[in-house]
């Protein structure tokens, strides 16, 4: 897994254009509070994002952009169909890691609700109460890291891994 420079990313963009506008088409009708090219846009973004964690050992880069198109398309989705039903805020903080929380504690910005931001302060607030291990692995956690290699290099199981995330958004919904 190494760092991709920039041009390297707009060609991988470039190249699977295709791709990413047939799912996003696909996707278009489920993810009501988005324009299609507001939707295009946020995909091309978080394919860029994610291409830094692209290991060529593990699958190929087409296999790879697939499931980064398929999973961030799913999530906001999951989002929006929540959004529309009025679901309440613990339900939305939890399934937006890469849109929310994972921003936050890793220092990106983004336009947020009054309702997400709220919710990101008290994130802050839980975030800043863990020690300085937690916070580590919960950073991994955010940015999609598999819980076998945060847990293989702290020495722990991937159980331990999921309690420290439960306990982290426990303690965020406690505070809702």
């Amino acid at each position: 897994m190494s760092v991709i420079d920039d041009k390297t990313k707009e060609r991988v963009i470039i190249d699977f254009e295709n791709m990413i506008h047939k799912h996003c088409i696909m996707y278009n009708n489920m993810i009501k509070d988005m324009d299609y090219d507001d939707i295009v846009q946020e995909v091309k973004t978080h394919i860029a994002f994610k291409l830094d964690e692209y290991d060529s050992d593990k699958s190929s880069v087409s296999t790879y952009v697939y499931t980064v198109i398929r999973n961030k398309l799913e999530n906001l989705s999951k989002f929006s169909r929540r959004r529309k039903r009025n679901f309440n805020v613990k339900d939305v903080m939890v399934d937006r890691y890469d849109n929310g929380i994972a921003e936050l504690l890793l220092g990106g910005q983004d336009e947020r609700s009054d309702y997400e931001n709220e919710v990101l302060k008290i994130a802050y607030r839980a975030f800043d109460g863990e020690s300085d291990r937690n916070k580590d692995i919960l950073k991994r956690i955010f940015r999609g890291e598999r819980y076998e290699n945060i847990a293989k290099d702290y020495k722990i199981s991937t159980g331990q891994i999921g309690n420290i995330k439960n306990k982290f958004i426990k303690e965020v919904k406690s505070e809702l």
